[in-house]
């Protein structure tokens, strides 16, 4: 940029001073163009090209010129160029066809050919009535707004001949919080000469609740100037990403992101990454249609966008870590899982300097203390565990790192070329939101000293099992609020199993009439319970002996220790036992085929067992279950970016039905055999069948929706079916409301230097 400057006897740089265009004033620091009474917030991007422009004033700029000095080496289309002009036209009331202040030259680039002023043009108007947006002095100290804002309520309200009671004080109060809210981002954001040296907090409220339910992933992010945040909404019953400048107080919907989640910024701040529908996806932030970058990518447990343009990501669940170009093709694995010691996912990804190593989460398959950060050479592959008891880590450049550990976040110096803790830690902050279950952290921050963060208490774990009938009544099944998950009914329908999550998992029963608990594992990480027919065992999944995730089963009574079913390196879940009891039903998750699902002969001597493949194909197949009779197996399949529920004969599996018409996983049958259930969604379906002749499946009809916590985003069990399929066991959260507020932080980095 040295040589695209304004020939003006100081040499300050045009990114430095403000200037007219006719009647347009322009703040190049702020990122603002204002006219007459209008002011418009433009991109950083749009703006620069505006600069460059401006320091050849009447000269030609070619297009090439303009992509390298504003875009530099990230690989941007002529597209993206011809839309920051046009951008620029509509701000400036430059019309394209008399073109008054940008002239293009055709096939070539563009002369800016307005006259460029340091004072606004003459007019007929008094002084007074010229209204010029100026920026506050850089030496003012930031305001402590809580104090003014409190004096001035109630100087307003005690004034004579203006009597502000009830809603008129607090609506002037809502009023003024907001507009303190956005002067000390605005104060922040203003790239002013001298930062300020105390540390704000404030409180931001979104126009779009985040969905509770995705608390498992990363929902809202940081573009890298602070300036823009993102983050995950629902709208029309479906996820949508959604964008808001700091210094606006609504937010708006990302033209084709819909059904997007787990959002991630270029390093440039200029493209928006994301999950949607099993694949990465990216989307320029100056507009126009989002494109592929590739996949599968089903599970949004993290991605990092690197400045040499290759992305790091999770693919899914129980693997490793990514690296695909962002311009797409085909990703290649960078860590692969250590099962014999505990690894069970990787998560969490962060790109360092240099994209010579990367940080990432090692999740050792329990809850968020059970995960270490750890990082990885790019060069040599060697990963190297950081902090354990700790997950989500970014990186700063003052040399820290800033992780999340016990419902904290915290501070710990680190040497990036040595991969290197340099002492001890400190904590930041207190009560930050984390998933219990994947260990997200639920922090963003940028380099420029602007945090954001969830706080804790909008993220209740505490969940109580009910009971909800068809007609929407609930009755509490546990009085005692915990972390339950996996919840399973036993055949007689007097004992329930299921999984609770403190810092590990462990199985537990519970006897519905005598109010009893039992807890039934005692090792390692337990989830996912299976009875069998005549409840005298339970198969689950568990790493107990130090096993990957595989099956065992033990004495429903707790009386023995559990018998290892199958040895493999992959991780399984149990899904049904055929009606006479010799045969369980399972999936598992593959690194090369995905879900499939196998079987496995219960008779057998435990040396001589042997699983099958009983659906191994292109697609994933999941959750296995029979009906009653053994006649029908009715599993989940995701072929084309949604889960559906199908059912197949069993066990000639002639014969495809597919159940679900708008996505449905984790199928239940009734005791009848005559129905059966999925979900979708916050919802349960049910669908009757009739397989007196062949078999016949009705439309899908809802039967509970919006009474509980419903995972969406797992395959793990979230309700069974009473024997007499009138009720439904479901997970209660104790607090399950959506998520509006986020906490500020603005300049909490010099916290560092006291």
């Amino acid at each position: 940029m040295a040589e695209l400057l304004v020939n003006e006897p100081d040499n300050e740089p045009m990114a430095e001073r403000e200037f007219w265009l006719g009647d347009c004033f322009i703040q190049p620091q702020l990122n603002r163009i204002s006219r007459g009474t209008e002011s418009f917030q433009i991109e950083p991007k749009i703006m620069r090209v505006l600069l460059c422009l401006a320091g050849r004033a009447g000269q030609l700029v070619t297009r090439d010129q303009l992509l390298s000095a504003v875009w530099g080496d990230v690989f941007v289309s002529e597209q993206v160029l011809s839309r920051s002009i046009s951008e620029l036209r509509k701000v400036l009331a430059d019309d394209a066809r008399s073109q008054t202040v940008i002239e293009t030259i055709p096939k070539t680039g563009y002369r800016l050919i307005a006259a460029i002023q340091t004072k606004p043009p003459q007019t007929d108007t008094t002084p007074e009535d010229i209204s010029v947006p100026v920026a506050p002095s850089t030496n003012d100290s930031l305001p402590a707004p809580a104090e003014p804002l409190s004096a001035f309520v109630s100087a307003i309200a005690a004034r004579p001949g203006a009597p502000l009671q009830g809603r008129g004080v607090l609506a002037l109060a809502l009023l003024l919080c907001a507009a303190a809210i956005l002067l000390a981002v605005w104060l922040w954001l203003r790239p002013a000469k001298s930062l300020p040296d105390t540390t704000m907090r404030l409180s931001l409220e979104l126009s779009e609740a985040i969905p509770p339910e995705l608390d498992l992933f990363q929902t809202f992010r940081l573009s890298p100037d602070g300036r823009r945040l993102v983050h995950v909404g629902r709208r029309e019953g479906r996820y949508q990403l959604f964008m808001r400048t700091l210094d606006q107080l609504e937010s708006t919907p990302i033209p084709g992101t819909e059904g997007g989640v787990g959002p991630f910024f270029s390093p440039d701040g200029q493209w928006l990454g994301f999950f949607a529908a099993g694949v990465l996806k990216k989307v320029a932030l100056s507009g126009g249609a989002p494109t592929l970058i590739g996949g599968p990518a089903d599970d949004p447990l993290g991605a990092s966008w690197g400045e040499d343009g290759q992305i790091v990501f999770v693919r899914r669940y129980f693997d490793g870590l990514f690296r695909i170009p962002a311009t797409g093709g085909k990703a290649q694995a960078i860590t692969s899982l250590d099962w014999q010691r505990g690894e069970r996912s990787h998560f969490w990804p962060e790109v360092l300097p240099g994209n010579e190593a990367v940080l990432f989460t090692i999740w050792h398959g329990g809850g968020s203390g059970d995960a270490d950060i750890a990082a990885v050479s790019l060069k040599t592959g060697e990963k190297k565990t950081l902090i354990t008891g700790a997950t989500r880590a970014r990186y700063l450049s003052s040399g820290h790192l800033l992780y999340a550990s016990r419902g904290s976040l915290r501070l710990v110096p680190f040497d990036v070329r040595r991969l290197a803790i340099q002492g001890q830690p400190t904590i930041l902050l207190e009560k930050v939101a984390v998933s219990q279950i994947s260990g997200a952290a639920h922090f963003d921050c940028t380099q420029t000293g602007l945090l954001l963060y969830l706080p804790q208490q909008a993220r209740q774990t505490d969940r109580r099992l009910i009971w909800v009938d068809r007609q929407g009544q609930t009755t509490a099944i546990t009085e005692k609020a915990q972390h339950y998950w996996t919840p399973r009914l036993a055949p007689d329908g007097e004992r329930l199993a299921f999984g609770l999550l403190n810092e590990g998992s462990d199985l537990w029963s519970y006897e519905l009439a005598a109010g009893a608990f039992k807890r039934l594992t005692f090792a390692g990480t337990s989830l996912a319970p299976l009875w069998t027919l005549d409840g005298r065992r339970v198969i689950y999944t568990s790493d107990q002996n130090g096993s990957p995730l595989n099956l065992y089963w033990k004495a429903a009574d707790g009386s023995d220790n559990g018998e290892r079913l199958t040895q493999s390196n992959n991780i399984q879940f149990p899904g049904s036992v055929t009606p006479d009891g010799n045969t369980l039903i399972f999936w598992e998750v593959d690194s090369a085929t995905r879900c499939d699902v196998w079987r496995l002969d219960l008779r057998a001597p435990a040396a001589e067992r042997n699983p099958q493949p009983l659906l191994r194909t292109d697609a994933d197949e999941a959750q296995p279950v029979l009906s009653p009779d053994g006649r029908w197996l009715a599993y989940t399949v995701k072929d084309t970016g949604q889960w559906q529920v199908f059912v197949q004969s069993f066990p000639d599996l002639h014969g495809k039905w597919q159940i679900s018409t708008e996505g449905g996983i984790e199928p239940v049958w009734a005791r009848s055999g005559r129905e059966l259930f999925y979900r979708a969604g916050d919802k349960i379906l049910s669908v009757a069948i009739d397989s007196s002749a062949g078999f016949k499946a009705s439309s899908p009809r809802v039967v509970v929706a919006g009474q509980s916590r419903l995972e969406t985003v797992t395959l793990l069990p979230t309700f069974d079916v009473s024997s007499d399929g009138q009720r439904f066991v479901l997970i209660k959260s104790e607090q399950e409301q959506s998520p509006t507020r986020l906490n500020i932080v603005v300049n909490w980095s010099s916290e560092l230097q006291q």
